[in-house]
């Protein structure tokens, strides 16, 4: 009965584990789509207007910007997995 009790909670302590990763994942998805929009707009030749005349005319910072983010943002999360954070024996 113990070795049920103690497998439950090992199988929950694990999911907790993952709990910031995850969250913090979904919510990276906010800027990688916006990014991603953006990156279709400035490669898919839309037609200049106020807003965007910026992006359009100097794309290489925009495009370096959204690329960082994105490695960035779906990365970063996961230095928030104990398993991950363990150091290795030595």
């Amino acid at each position: 009965m113990t070795t049920t009790i103690a497998a439950v909670a090992a199988t929950r302590a694990s999911r907790r584990q993952w709990l910031a990763p995850v969250g913090l994942l979904l919510l990276s998805l906010i800027p990688v789509l916006a990014g991603a929009a953006r990156l279709s707009e400035i490669t898919g030749g839309a037609l200049e207007t106020a807003q965007n005349a910026r992006f359009l005319d100097s794309p290489i910072p925009v495009v370096t910007h959204i690329v960082s983010v994105t490695v960035f943002s779906l990365l970063g999360a996961f230095q928030f997995v104990p398993a991950l954070r363990r150091g290795r024996a030595r």
